[in-house]
């Protein structure tokens, strides 16, 4: 597959992969699956207990919508939701689809419990994979900046960190001060504390 982005998906909202030789242009399909392996290159494998359904396009953001992983039916299985603006702005899908498959490592289901940790990955991850793919840049957002700033401070230290967490707990939402301690010797205190608090949207 070809690594630039296929100007042709703006046609099909990001589904539409032209034949090249040895294969085809990426989609939004075989992105969710490149991002996913990278995602688990630095997390660590994702909790495979749930079903990985694929993306789909939901709500606009002038009426409230976010980007979001949702649990059809309640059942194990997951899928990605993007906002239906970004259907035809290829780098910015890549942007929200980039975060959202960040949270495909470690789902903690209809409770929607995320850590300032699993959230500042997300928000790293997002800004590193738009970057790389589609070289689109953007502001961290106000809700965002805190929690970015923590893992990335983490992540100084080592880049490996969070994939060394779940080690010890696989569940992010359920990772504590003591095991952060332990898996990132030196870590400061205070810093390993504001990553376990639940992340607010309130920025």
């Amino acid at each position: 597959m070809n690594d630039k982005l296929n100007s042709d998906a703006l046609l099909a909202c990001g589904f539409v992969s032209e034949p090249i030789p040895n294969g085809g242009t990426y989609t939004l399909t075989t992105r969710l699956g490149q991002f996913l392996r990278a995602a688990e290159e630095l997390a660590g494998p994702r909790d495979s207990s749930w079903t990985i359904l694929g993306l789909e396009f939901f709500g606009h953001e002038r009426e409230g919508a976010v980007p979001h992983t949702w649990y059809p039916g309640n059942c194990g299985h997951i899928a990605n939701r993007l906002t239906r603006d970004v259907a035809k702005d290829p780098a910015r899908a890549i942007y929200q689809l980039a975060h959202e498959v960040a949270h495909l490592i470690s789902p903690s289901g209809l409770a929607g419990r995320a850590p300032n940790l699993e959230e500042g990955f997300a928000s790293i991850f997002a800004h590193e994979m738009a970057e790389r793919h589609a070289n689109f840049r953007c502001s961290i957002g106000k809700a965002y900046r805190a929690a970015h700033e923590d893992v990335s401070a983490l992540l100084a230290m080592n880049r490996l960190a969070i994939r060394e967490i779940r080690q010890f707990e696989a569940r992010l939402w359920m990772v504590t001060l003591e095991i952060v301690a332990r898996a990132v010797p030196g870590v400061d205190t205070q810093l390993a504390a504001r990553l376990c608090l639940n992340w607010s949207h309130i920025g």
